[in-house]
């Protein structure tokens, strides 16, 4: 009774239970909410940090020795325009010929074992050319432009289309923040890191190009470690998926190829 008046408060209405969708899409906001608790992102995370680390370490270490190979700026500007124009063919050529058969035949796995074990047979070739022989400049240059034209042509169609599939067993809206994650925090923490090694490495510690050859070896170890450790956890967050879409109404046919 409020002044005279009697006020009736209507009974709550007892909620409906929550469909499958409604339950799928409780479970995607919490997966969104831990990110980084989430063992499979970390490790895709890890990919990354990895890739533009080792991609600033060769960047590096080719405009250093081509500073030593061609003495004047026309020189250098006549090889840089024909070279990126190679990488930048070999980018469309891996992308629209190598990149969907590759991981169709041979996986997630082993795709993204490509770019990494390439650039560590150019890596060790430049290493040891320069420890037995430091003044053989003109193949150390050829050696570190090996690596710059694998780390564009390859890495930006093999590794790039490979990485993208690595968010399809997410679920929609986590999918979504991985990539907000990845590109947006983590590709500058990598930058910055790369940076600061590089500074350290030849301003403070005055290492040579060859020596941070030695650096991007470690770090192509660690590249290849992630991408195995991917190759065991990919499968299982793919099933994952799989189980918890067909559980929630919408049916794959396990019997049709295609699925």
């Amino acid at each position: 009774f409020f002044i005279g008046r009697q006020y009736t408060v209507p009974a709550a209405p007892e909620k409906a239970p929550l469909s499958a969708n409604e339950e799928e899409a409780g479970e995607e906001q919490t997966t969104t909410t831990s990110l980084l608790q989430n063992r499979y992102i970390l490790l895709i995370c890890g990919l990354t940090a990895f890739w533009w680390i080792g991609f600033y370490i060769i960047d590096n270490i080719f405009y250093a020795q081509a500073a030593l190979q061609f003495t004047t700026e026309s020189q250098l500007a006549a090889f840089i325009g024909p070279f990126f124009a190679t990488a930048g063919l070999v980018t469309l050529i891996s992308s629209t010929l190598l990149a969907g058969p590759l991981i169709s035949r041979f996986g997630i796995k082993i795709t993204l074992m490509i770019v990494p074990i390439t650039l560590i047979l150019g890596t060790l070739a430049l290493v040891s050319v320069g420890a037995v022989a430091g003044g053989a400049i003109t193949l150390i240059f050829w050696l570190a432009a090996f690596n710059k034209l694998s780390n564009i042509g390859l890495g930006y169609s093999l590794d790039k289309s490979a990485q993208i599939i690595l968010y399809q067993p997410l679920p929609a809206s986590g999918r979504t923040q991985a990539l907000t994650l990845v590109e947006g925090i983590v590709f500058p923490v990598a930058a910055g890191l790369a940076g600061l090694l590089l500074l350290i490495s030849t301003t403070i510690m005055a290492l040579t190009r060859v020596h941070l050859g030695s650096i991007l070896l470690a770090v192509l170890a660690g590249w290849i470690a992630v991408v195995v450790l991917l190759g065991r956890t990919y499968p299982a967050a793919l099933m994952q998926a799989l189980a918890k879409r067909k559980l929630s109404g919408h049916s794959i046919d396990l019997n049709d190829s295609a699925s």
